[in-house]
């Protein structure tokens, strides 16, 4: 199982530094963990993401030991498992 890195930082009484992405690009991903953050956020409200694009960013931020939150496009119960899975 992959651990929460979010969590892992607060468990240390560090907050989290965190990334926001608003556009689909695995190069970003890796610069922030080359750079030293912890985690990235994927808005889907103002952002375009697809189920394809969501996995991709993922898998590459897992990768390299950052966890994904996300900010789902809409609260359709449709929508949410789709960016769950």
């Amino acid at each position: 199982m992959i651990e929460n890195s979010i969590l892992a930082k607060n468990r240390q009484g560090k907050k989290a530094l965190v990334l926001g992405m608003k556009f689909i690009s695995t190069e970003v991903v890796e610069y922030a963990a080359f750079t030293g953050f912890d985690a990235i956020n994927l808005d889907g409200e103002h952002g375009l993401f697809s189920p394809e694009t969501v996995d991709l960013i993922c898998r590459v931020a897992n990768g390299y030991g950052m966890s994904v939150t996300a900010r789902v496009p809409n609260i359709d119960p449709s929508t949410i498992n789709r960016w769950l899975d």
